[in-house]
Formats: structure tokens, sequence, C-alpha cells
């Protein structure tokens, strides 16, 4: 019994390879949203995003503001950032989520 083998060529074996990946890629991403869906992830972004924005509001400054913008506060809006900053940490229900 004689067997020919053949091999593949070189664009068959890198066209595999990124079939493969996409696979892979796809199968990763249904498992983190399954995985994100059991955890309730989602409900807990959702209710931190909320007691940011209510204490936001409450204090009258930004909390999602970056390190230059924060360089450039005032030394009253430094304390109200402070402020808003405690108050985000005495709340219970936004330091579980």
């Amino acid at each position: 019994m004689v067997s020919d083998l053949q091999k593949a060529s070189l664009w068959k074996r890198i066209s595999a390879f990124l079939f493969d990946f996409i696979l892979l890629c796809v199968v990763a991403v249904f498992f983190a949203m399954v995985v994100s869906w059991v955890t309730g992830y989602d409900n807990y972004q959702r209710q931190f995003n909320t007691a940011l924005e209510r204490i936001s509001a409450e204090y009258g400054i930004n909390l999602n503001m970056s390190a230059e913008e924060q360089a450039s506060l005032s030394p009253e809006q430094n304390e109200q950032l402070e402020n808003a900053y405690a108050a985000l940490q005495k709340d219970e229900a936004a330091l579980r989520a």
C-alpha cells in the first residue's frame, strides 16, 4: 500500500490559522458574555455609574476627569472633589459594586 502525503501550501496554512484564531475569539467573547450575565457584572457597573453621577451632580464636580483636568482645578474645586470622593467612599452600594 502506497500512501501519497501532500503538504498544504503556505497560504492554506496561514488562512487556516486565521480561521482558527477568529473562531477562538468568537468562542472567547461568547464565554465572557455568559460569565458577565451569570455574575451580573453589568448590573454592578450600572449601579456604580449611577452613584458616580448622583454624587457628581450633588457636589457639582465631574468625578470622571483626567489627571490634567484635576491638576488645573482651583483650591475650592479640589476641596469639592475631595468631599465628593469621601461621599463616594461612604456609599456602601457603590463600594460593593
